[in-house]
């Protein structure tokens, strides 16, 4: 049985332990180790994408998902943009802050899975993602990872003898950030 003073000091501590959270976040957020402001999932996933076959060229995700319909008014469908796993995290542009690596797929109604991928930087905990690079259609990514400036996808992709449906030849990807722009600098096969 509990004593009416057991449960307030059980409910005053959580009381206090919700108050400190709070004003951590209202202060400014999480920290990374290196003091920097954290880019947090919801950054991420809430922020403007540029997405070509989105109206506009842009895609504002909201909850990892954006929607439109056909421009046309067809049955294709329109466009779907989703944020897909999985993710990376690491300083990209030499700033200490951690930025990320993040596919984005976009689906137009027919049978294709356009993969791209997008360099997020981190400006004091805001997401300011770069222009994407292609990664290809119908895809499986397997591991993404931030290490030394460098973002390495490894993936398997539809080989030369491998139908678009079915994907079946592994591929590392490795780019590197120029000039604000994400460039490919080495790929296997």
């Amino acid at each position: 049985m509990l004593y009416p003073r057991t449960a307030s000091v059980r409910f005053d501590r959580l009381t206090a332990m919700l108050v400190v959270t709070l004003l951590v976040l209202a202060a400014g957020g999480c920290k990374s180790d290196n003091g920097t402001t954290a880019l947090s999932d919801s950054a991420i996933a809430n922020a403007t994408y540029a997405v070509e076959p989105a109206p506009g060229g842009t895609a504002k995700l909201v909850d990892g998902v954006f929607t439109a319909p056909s421009p046309t008014g067809g049955a294709t469908g329109g466009v779907t943009v989703r944020l897909a796993d999985p993710r990376a995290s690491g300083d990209l542009n030499g700033d200490k802050a951690p930025d990320a690596a993040v596919v984005l797929t976009a689906q137009t109604g027919g049978s294709g899975t356009f993969y791209n991928l997008h360099a997020v930087l981190n400006e004091g905990g805001a997401a300011n993602p770069l222009a994407p690079v292609f990664l290809g259609d119908r895809v499986m990514l397997k591991e993404i990872v931030i290490k030394d400036g460098r973002i390495t996808v490894d993936m398997v992709v539809a080989g030369p003898s491998d139908p678009a449906c079915c994907p079946a030849t592994p591929s590392t990807h490795v780019y590197t950030l120029e000039n604000g722009a994400l460039k490919l600098a080495s790929k296997t096969p």
